[in-house]
């Protein structure tokens, strides 16, 4: 806490969940770990909105620990966040499962697990696996722009900001080269 302007207390507080929940998916993503973000906010599902359904407790990101695929729960919380009861009772199922757990107040303790879990593999085998990794991603990019340019050219209107994009590549007869790698 420190004194501002006209004498008002400010209390600084650190970052909130929301951003180190986005911070430590921006750094698995940088290492290629496959991963998703819990989010039990309602959702678009067609023409309406629902709301996730997760287990009470269940972890703000899920991931899957490079090579071996073990599970691994990632729960966010700022500097003053308490796990809730439903977090206390569902984690260590989680770990009696099989799986890690990681209570995160920023991006150190992720980063420490992956290095540590990096030291049991040699950089043959890791590189081996970012490898297959990035290659199965370019793939799955590559299939969606393929669906997007068939969509494009089917007169489908839902592609958005990349439509564009996509009319203009395949009216300069530039499509073949979206595919280049």
């Amino acid at each position: 806490m420190y004194e501002g302007k006209r004498g008002k207390v400010l209390r600084v507080e650190g970052p909130d969940e929301s951003f180190i929940r986005s911070a430590i998916s921006k750094y698995l993503d940088a290492l290629f770990v496959i991963h998703a973000i819990t989010d039990a906010r309602l959702v678009p599902v067609g023409s309406s909105f629902r709301r996730c359904v997760w287990p009470d407790g269940w972890p703000d990101i899920t991931a899957m620990l490079p090579i071996t695929g073990q599970l691994w729960a990632i729960e966010c919380k700022s500097e003053t966040g308490e796990l809730r009861e439903s977090q206390i009772d569902l984690l260590p199922l989680v770990e009696a499962s099989g799986g890690i757990v990681t209570i995160a107040r920023d991006v150190l303790p992720v980063r420490q697990l992956i290095n540590d879990h990096y030291a049991r593999f040699t950089v043959a085998e890791i590189n081996a696996h970012k490898g297959r990794v990035r290659g199965l991603r370019e793939q799955a990019a590559r299939r969606q722009i393929e669906r997007e340019i068939a969509a494009n050219l089917a007169g489908n209107t839902q592609t958005k900001g990349r439509g564009r994009r996509l009319n203009k590549a395949v009216d300069s007869d530039e499509a073949g080269r979206l595919f280049e790698v």
